[in-house]
C-alpha cells in the first residue's frame, strides 16, 4: 500500500529543478560545481529519484523551476554566494512567495 502524502497545510519541501539550459548556466556560476553531478542527465536522474523517494515516504514535495539569472540576482540582493545553501534558501523563498507568504 502506498503512503498518501501528508497534507498538514505546511509548505511543501522544495527541490530545485532545472531544464538543460538552466543546468548549464548553473554550472557556470556556482562556486560548488564539484559538488554537482557531472552531467545534466545524471542530475535529472538523481532529482527524479529524490522526488520519488520523498513522495514514497509521504512527504509533500514540489519541484521548483529555477531561472539561474533570477537566482543570481536574488543572491546578490541577499549578499549570498550562489552555493547549495543559497539554492535551498532560494527554493524556500520561491515556495513561500508562491503560497503568498512573502
Amino acid at each position: 500500500m502506498r503512503k498518501q502524502p501528508r497534507d498538514t497545510g505546511a509548505l511543501a519541501v522544495g527541490i530545485a529543478w532545472f531544464d538543460r539550459e538552466q543546468w548549464e548556466r548553473l554550472c557556470q556560476v556556482v562556486p560548488d560545481r564539484a559538488q554537482l553531478d557531472d552531467t545534466f542527465e545524471e542530475w535529472e536522474a538523481s532529482a527524479r529519484r529524490a522526488l520519488a523517494d520523498l513522495r514514497a515516504q509521504g512527504v509533500k514535495v514540489k519541484a521548483v523551476s529555477l531561472r539561474v539569472s533570477e537566482f543570481v540576482q536574488w543572491c546578490d540582493e541577499q549578499n549570498l554566494p550562489t552555493d547549495s545553501a543559497a539554492r535551498a534558501q532560494y527554493v524556500s523563498f520561491l515556495l513561500r512567495r508562491h503560497r503568498g507568504g512573502a
